[in-house]
């Protein structure tokens, strides 16, 4: 889902010339691990509290 949702925003963006391609091909893999580091965060939280 959010990846949809991403993939919408930067194509309007790039077609209002707001961003540029290699802005989309350096956003997309970091909101990839910053998605990836917090889905760690919380299953590292649910193992501590035992949930």
């Amino acid at each position: 889902m959010w990846c949809a949702i991403f993939l919408i925003f930067w194509l309007g963006a790039f077609n209002m010339n707001l961003a540029i391609p290699i802005i989309l091909a350096v956003a997309l893999p970091l909101a990839w691990v910053e998605m990836v580091v917090a889905a760690m965060i919380v299953r590292w939280g649910k193992l501590r509290i035992g949930a």
